[in-house]
């Protein structure tokens, strides 16, 4: 090794300062000022970074800057809402850089309906989201992305593998299915599990008449326009993401051990004055302690990968995408698993152009199976002194015994026992041929198809699950079945200017047919463990049914606007639907909208305000949504035997199921509302609001028919009775902004939507279901249950407590339990509620108390980014809503035999509570179980993170490649303590926890490449 001299060091140490003072010494300092360049303003906060380097500055108040910069160096210029500007000085000392708007957001075609609009042309209430937002939630949807994010849009899901998510546009808008309608590359459906969200490429929500007129009846629940992905002109694209991770439950109940279990359950006992349950006591076995929890509780799995290869040129464009999914559960049994297959392209000659979308998916998912019992509550309520498996019992399962005596059921043997499986496949396809006739006029032909087939099947092996419910045989039950929707639209396309004047039109004709197939059958006791059809040997049945309805639909919208300032649209839509009879085939459903943006006047000089835009609209939408097809007509029954003679001899006969309603008619919706859009400072505030007003009038409602009707065993026929209204205000806020390599977005959003009844039908003034009561001048579904008023303490409170001639209210009633409110009482002449107290506790004395619809419910979602890195979170919640727990009911009446959560500290002489009632087991209890009462609800408001997530962009030569970790519902506030907080249910049932299976906690990780 050669030696290093003295001489040498100082030589190389000069030569290095030498260097350093050259480079110094080479570069400039350059200074300047950036405005914008449509009216001359300087610009504050504008990010100028040297290219290539970490070198940067930002402009001050009055858009001047100083950088010491290269030779040759080119500057970039980026400020939220202008164009990103490349600058080369030279060598200048002093430069003005003049910025243009960033109008492309403003000018983005904005999918609304049978034709595109700008969106600074729109009229009406249309919510675009940002799809790459949305597609940062895994889930089974891309609509469960939406949640909390869209002002006005409720999405309501749980964690159950392959579940859809329930969402309401604008609330209910009346008492059957209030889902939204899905319009996917143009194909009209009902249904957007089988997509696979990386996908889609946009989605508006058309929440008002105006915007969803152009799809008639089908739009009155508000409509989801989908747009997938097309190639790109250029190279060819081609990426791939997968992501897994692992699903826990967010929360586990504190549920007692067998001797804490035991103990209550003797005290129960004792208190009722009754022997006590020997499994408790005489016969308790110290070594049987089980979590049933933990016995049916696990962690579950989520995978996806998906790929996909696009390209183009001017002359066509063509995707090809597959995508795979699948999701285990958090308990035992269900899994849900996709496979999906897309091939988009298009063709442009001349004047034609010719577009496909076809679209195929299997999904298959092993069904979380009820039964007579319900997994969420039966591993609540099953003793922990039962084991979970027990080889004495026919099956195998530990189900209880005399000495463990429960109506809960095993819910391990429950999934064990049952296996329930769907497997459905789908294909989704259009062709759509456009032809230019002329610059202005064009003509489109589009057909779409959507064809599935599904098949269930669910055997249920010889065995007990319960030990109240014996299960003789083994049975298997089948069905399969088709159904396929044909489209057919034709439409023109008018668009021209002339000078100031723009105007688009669009006519049509669409026709859409549906026919629905399905054959089934069951049969019980297979003698050999074959089950098929043929092999069983008791009670075979089949059944099929077979159906088919249309609507045939004309439509037509003008859009005008001067100017860009004075916007007006109208669109008119009739429709005939099959589901109705000859005299009310036809309904009429036309919208306006209008909208000045005033921010485009002469005298608006407020240069802190780039856009204002003020609109109304107006319209009428209707609904044909029955359950059924033919409610117009009748059905006969033949099935039907009557015993006849002295020896009471079996004769046929026949009986009408249905009664015919031939004047039913369509179901209207008037729709009215007012908005504003507004983006300051320099775009990087945008603020959206609006008020709505919706009236829905000729409610279809089973109205009930007396049997001495002759109509009996059917449902009762529909009619147009009801009457409700809707209100609400949305809000949305927008604040964005960029510095240097560092920027950042925060989104929030708020909306408030009221229900009311406002008519029923003659003769039926309220509709109960549970613990909900739906009366005119009330919301739907209000809680109406009896009042609590604290616990006795002692005898003198028992006595005390006496209507206006001081007879004791309660009379049976004993220190500990629970007392209630004497509210309303019968008049003993005509049997009407007086309003007036009556000495006597019973459903009478319920009234409203709280409601399962939030005062308002909101959305946060915060994206930050700094060099390679960015970090996405999302809040959402509401608040003011109730719940009623029936999960709670079942663990804490102490009536019978179910396990107890360990905060259930009952009254005692001891621990004078006045939380908990006595323990007390069997028909003494009466007083503290009433299902229906104020005991089992809770407060449903919220705040969840429901999302967080962290990435990195990795710097590799022509290929962009992202990493991520992600954490999902990551936690809740909230008082209530089940697992939890969200209750889909359906009209009547929302805000009921039934054993919801709960949204689940998730942490993946993933990886995206685009090359």
């Amino acid at each position: 090794m050669k030696k290093i001299t003295l001489r040498k060091k100082v030589t190389g140490l000069l030569l290095v300062l030498l260097l350093t003072a050259v480079q110094a010494y080479s570069q400039n300092l350059l200074t300047g000022k950036v405005v914008a360049a449509d009216n001359d303003e300087p610009l504050p906060g504008v990010s100028i970074i040297e290219k290539n380097t970490l070198n940067g500055t930002v402009t001050n108040v009055d858009g001047e800057f100083s950088i010491t910069i290269s030779p040759g160096a080119l500057l970039e210029f980026s400020y939220v809402g202008y164009l990103n500007k490349v600058v080369e000085p030279g060598d200048k000392e002093n430069i003005e850089v003049f910025l243009s708007p960033d109008v492309r957001a403003l000018d983005e075609l904005i999918v609304i309906g049978y034709s595109s609009v700008r969106r600074k042309d729109l009229t009406g209430s249309i919510a675009i989201v940002d799809v790459e937002d949305a597609k940062t939630y895994k889930g089974t949807t891309i609509t469960e992305g939406l949640a909390g994010k869209v002002p006005g849009v409720t999405v309501l899901s749980t964690g159950q593998p392959g579940s859809t998510p329930r969402i309401l546009i604008r609330g209910l808008g009346h008492f059957g299915n209030n889902s939204p309608l899905y319009v996917i590359d143009g194909i009209q459906t009902n249904e957007q599990r089988d997509l696979n969200p990386e996908d889609v490429e946009s989605i508006q929500i058309l929440k008002d008449a105006s915007a969803a007129a152009l799809y008639g009846s089908r739009a009155a629940n508000g409509v989801v326009v989908i747009t997938t992905k097309t190639g790109k002109s250029g190279a060819p694209k081609i990426t791939f993401n997968t992501s897994g991770g692992i699903e826990q439950a967010s929360k586990i109940i504190p549920m007692m051990n067998a001797a804490e279990f035991a103990e209550l359950n003797n005290m129960a006992y004792d208190n009722a004055g009754l022997p006590r349950m020997p499994g408790a006591d005489a016969a308790f076995d110290p070594d049987i302690d089980t979590d049933w929890q933990d016995a049916f509780m696990k962690n579950g799995r989520i995978q996806k990968y998906d790929f996909s290869y696009s390209g183009g040129n001017s002359e066509g464009n063509y995707l090809l995408s597959a995508g795979y999914f699948t999701q285990d559960g958090i308990v035992k049994g269900p899994e849900f698993e996709r496979y999906s297959i897309r091939l988009n392209s298009g063709i442009s000659k001349k004047r034609l152009r010719i577009n496909q979308t076809m679209f195929f998916s299997n999904t298959s998912s092993d069904n979380l199976y009820y039964g007579f019992g319900n997994p969420f509550m039966d591993m609540l309520r099953m003793l922990p002194t039962i084991p979970v498996y027990d080889n004495t019992i026919e099956g195998g399962f530990g189900i209880g015994s005399e000495a463990n005596k429960t109506f809960g059921t095993n819910p391990v043997a429950l999934q064990e026992l049952n296996d329930d499986k769907s497997n459905t496949n789908k294909i989704m396809g259009n062709i759509s041929a456009e032809l230019e006739i002329f610059p202005f006029l064009s003509y489109k032909f589009n057909t779409s198809l959507e064809l599935a087939d599904w098949h269930n099947r669910r055997y249920r092996k010889r065995g007990l699950e319960s030990y109240n419910r014996p299960q003789p045989y083994d049975e298997l039950h089948e069905n399969r079945g088709r159904v396929s929707t044909l489209m057919y639209e034709n439409t023109l396309n008018f668009t021209q200017s002339f000078n100031d004047h723009n105007l688009f039109a669009v006519i049509g004709v669409s026709k859409i047919v549906t026919d629905w197939k399905q054959i089934g059958g069951s049969v019980f006791d297979f003698p050999k463990p074959y089950p098929v059809m043929s092999s069983g040997t008791r009670d075979r049945t089949i059944y099929g049914s077979d159906a088919k309805v249309g609507i045939l639909g004309y439509l037509g919208r003008v859009t005008y606007n001067y100017k860009g300032k004075y916007l007006i649209t109208a669109n008119f839509r009739r429709d005939g639907s099959s589901k109705f009879g000859p005299s009310y085939k036809w309904g009429n459903f036309p919208g306006v909208s209008a909208g000045w943006v005033i921010s485009e006047e002469r005298f608006f000089n407020y240069n802190w305000i780039n856009n204002l835009k003020i609109r109304g609209s107006y319209g009428l939408l209707g609904n044909s949504d029955l359950r059924g097809d033919y409610n117009y007509t009748s059905y006969i029954n033949p099935s039907i035997a009557y015993p006849l003679g002295p020896f009471q001899d079996l004769a046929p006969g026949a009986i009408t199921q249905l009664l015919s309603n031939p004047d039913l008619r369509w179901q209207s919706k008037t729709l009215s509302g007012a908005g504003i859009d507004a983006s300051l400072l320099n775009n990087s505030i945008i603020i959206t609001f609006d008020y709505f007003n919706s009236i829905t009038d000729d409610v279809l409602v089973n109205a009930p028919i007396p049997w001495t009707s002759g109509h009996y065993g059917g449902p009762d026929p529909y009619s147009n009775v009801g009457k409700i209204k809707n209100h609400g205000v949305e809000l949305a806020i927008t604040y964005q902004q960029m510095k240097s390599e560092f920027s950042y977005d925060v989104t929030t959003n708020i909306s408030m939507v009221r229900n009311e009844v406002l008519r029923l039908s003659e003769g039926y003034d309220a509709i109960f279901f549970g613990p909900t009561k739906t009366t005119v001048g009330m919301p739907i579904g209000q809680f109406f249950v009896l009042r609590t008023d604290g616990i006795f303490q002692n005898q003198e409170e028992v006595l005390a407590h006496t209507d206006e001639n001081n007879n004791p209210i309660q009379p049976n009633a004993m220190p500990g339990d629970i007392r209630y409110k004497d509210l309303n009482g019968r008049d003993p002449e005509t049997g009407e509620l007086t309003g007036e107290p009556d000495g006597v506790i019973n459903l009478d004395d319920r009234e409203f108390a709280g409601s399962p619809w939030p005062d308002f419910e909101f959305g946060l979602t915060g994206n930050v980014s700094y060099k390679n890195w960015e970090m996405r979170l999302f809040f959402e919640g509401s608040y003011g809503n109730m719940i009623f727990s029936n999960t709670r009911a079942v663990m804490e009446r102490m009536d019978d035999n179910s396990n107890y959560p360990t905060w259930l500290v009952p009254w005692t002489e001891e621990n004078q509570s006045d939380e908990y009632p006595r323990a007390l087991y069997g028909a003494a209890a009466a007083n503290n179980v009433y299902y229906e009462s104020d005991r089992w609800l809770d407060n449903g408001s919220y705040l969840r993170l429901r999302s967080l997530r962290l990435g990195y962009d990795i710097p590799v030569n022509s290929m962009k490649t992202n990493v991520f970790i992600q954490m999902q519902n990551v936690f809740t506030i909230s008082s209530y303590k089940m697992w939890d907080v969200v209750h889909p249910g359906d009209v009547f049932t929302r805000g009921i926890d039934n054993g919801t299976y709960p949204n689940v906690r998730s942490f993946i990780i993933g990886l995206n490449l685009t090359y």
